[in-house]
């Protein structure tokens, strides 16, 4: 994870030219005068992101406090802004407006989740704020943490591990490249960098499967519906399963997966929005059928039958030797950028359990993506 990486975001390229003369001087700028320089940013993004929370709990009538919120962005806004000093990551202060606009606007939403983009890509103020820092090591190179990497997103992202491959030093941490690659395009089979190379190649899950050999592997295309995924003698392609579908053994077709009251797929597969239900012990053999997944407050036996997918068995007990729960929501003690109650409202951001009890004073910590 990226130090850099606030509330989600990804580092870039793509930064003028005056950029590395702003990160070398750490210039400042007056607000008339323009964006501000390396010095002001760390306040200017608090500002920005703390006067749309504030909006937000007034609007949810939660009490608000205002230091807390800016004492957290402060130190995590400041922490990506000090990896510039070490020379190796450059900040683009042309490209920080758009960040903010952008932020303050994701904020302003008051939501902690404002729905997945049709295209199933980035929420546009992670696109905007990946382009104000950048860091400027390639791969191979000696690095002291992935910000240092080059990272040109969407399409790749640079990160500083040991370097664990055949014959290498794993004491001298190097930057490797990630690069989403699309269907068609070579991909790395094992999911680590092929000797001498320092690039590993993911394909885009959303459209694509890593497929072939180690030597000779490329993104194959999920098969559609209707379409073959059992090619003799021996190939089977992948349905695509986010569309709902799967192999059908019988047509060696992609099929829908079974909805609601439908007979489970061999592999116990159901639609979204459904679970594969044990039928009632009989004579013959056991059926299975998909059945509505379960409202908040509903008995469950696993998380796969809770529409919140998450089955609470802390209920202190058990029934006839048989461990019961209820579905709802999981606890979560960990920090959202975005999540407006009481808890971010009144005791900043990055509030959380412990703190909002009284147990332990307010700690600053770093979100990530």
């Amino acid at each position: 994870m990226k130090a850099g990486r606030l509330f989600g975001w990804v580092m870039a390229a793509g930064l003028a030219a005056s950029a590395a003369s702003a990160a070398v001087c750490g210039c400042s700028s007056s607000k008339d005068a323009g964006p501000p320089g390396l010095g002001e940013f760390a306040q200017t993004f608090a500002t920005a992101y703390c006067d749309a929370l504030k909006g937000c709990c007034e609007k949810a009538s939660h009490p608000y406090d205002e230091a807390s919120c800016r004492a957290q962005l402060v130190d995590s806004a400041q922490r990506a802004a000090d990896v510039v000093k070490r020379g190796k990551v450059i900040y683009d202060q042309g490209a920080v407006q758009a960040c903010l606009d952008a932020y303050k606007a994701r904020a302003a939403l008051c939501v902690e989740d404002a729905g997945a983009p049709a295209d199933g890509g980035y929420e546009p103020y992670v696109t905007a704020c990946a382009r104000v820092f950048r860091g400027t090591v390639p791969p191979g190179q000696a690095c002291l943490t992935s910000e240092d990497c080059e990272d040109e997103f969407p399409r790749s992202s640079g990160s500083c591990r040991p370097d664990s491959r055949p014959g290498a030093d794993p004491s001298k941490p190097v930057c490797f490249r990630q690069v989403t690659a699309n269907p068609g395009e070579a991909c790395s089979l094992q999911g680590s960098p092929k000797a001498g190379e320092f690039e590993v190649r993911s394909c885009d899950g959303r459209a694509a499967y890593c497929d072939g050999t180690p030597d000779a592997a490329k993104c194959r295309a999920y098969a559609k519906l209707g379409e073959d995924c059992f090619v003799p003698p021996s190939t089977v392609i992948q349905c695509d399963s986010r569309a709902d579908l799967f192999c059908d053994s019988t047509s060696r077709k992609c099929a829908a997966l079974p909805g609601v009251g439908q007979p489970c797929t061999p592999s116990q597969q159901c639609a979204k929005g459904a679970y594969c239900e044990q039928g009632a012990p009989g004579p013959g053999p056991t059926t299975r059928t998909c059945a509505a997944r379960k409202a908040d407050g509903a008995e469950c036996n696993a998380s796969t039958e809770c529409q919140s997918t998450f089955c609470d068995f802390d209920l202190g007990g058990a029934d006839g030797g048989v461990v019961r729960g209820r579905c709802g929501a999981a606890t979560d003690l960990s920090a959202n950028a975005f999540e407006v109650t009481p808890r971010s409202c009144g005791f900043g951001p990055q509030g959380r359990g412990p703190v909002d009890s009284g147990i332990q004073p307010v700690k600053t910590a770093r979100f990530g993506r």
